[in-house]
C-alpha cells in the first residue's frame, strides 16, 4: 500500500515530530489501541510495540518493529519491520502481524508546506481472504 498526501500549512519538522510521538499518536490514530517503546537502540533506531483495532469482525493486530529513522536537511525518513523480542510473545487477544517495510517520507516544501508518503508492505497473519485485506486496507490506512 502506498499513500501520499500535500501539507500545504504543515511544516515537514511538525509532521515528522508528530509521528515520533507516541503519546500524541493516540489523539490523531483511531485505530490505536496500545503503543510504546521497548528500547532504544541507537540515536536514530528503537525497538516498539504497535497494537491496531480492525474491523469487526475481523480479530485486532499488533506488531514489534525495529524502527529507524533519518533527518536529511528538510527531508526525513521514518522506516521499520518487524522483530521478534523475547519479552513481548504474540498476544492470545491478538494477531501478531508482520511488517515486512513500513514508513514514511515526508519531504519538505519550503517554510509551512510538506508532503508525506506513507509506504506499507505488512503481512496481517490469520486466515483472510485476499478482498478482506485488501478491503480492511482501504478503511485503515487512510486513517
Amino acid at each position: 500500500l502506498q499513500c501520499r498526501m500535500e501539507c500545504k500549512d504543515v511544516a515537514a519538522e511538525t509532521l515528522y515530530d508528530v509521528l515520533h510521538d507516541i503519546e500524541y499518536r493516540r489523539k490523531w490514530d483511531t485505530n490505536v489501541i496500545e503503543t510504546f517503546d521497548i528500547g532504544k537502540l541507537t540515536v536514530n533506531s528503537d525497538v516498539g510495540y504497535y497494537a491496531w483495532r480492525c474491523p469487526k469482525p475481523l480479530k485486532n493486530r499488533d506488531v514489534i518493529t525495529l524502527r529507524s529513522w533519518l533527518p536529511m536537511g528538510s527531508d526525513y525518513i521514518i522506516m521499520n519491520y518487524s522483530v521478534k523480542h523475547p519479552k513481548y510473545p504474540p498476544r492470545k487477544d491478538m494477531v501478531r502481524a508482520v511488517s515486512i517495510q513500513t514508513g514514511y517520507l515526508v519531504e519538505g516544501k519550503g517554510a509551512q508546506g510538506c508532503s508525506i508518503t506513507y509506504l506499507a508492505q505488512v503481512d496481517p497473519r490469520g486466515s483472510l481472504p485476499k478482498w478482506v485485506v485488501n478491503k480492511s486496507s482501504q478503511l485503515l490506512a487512510p486513517k
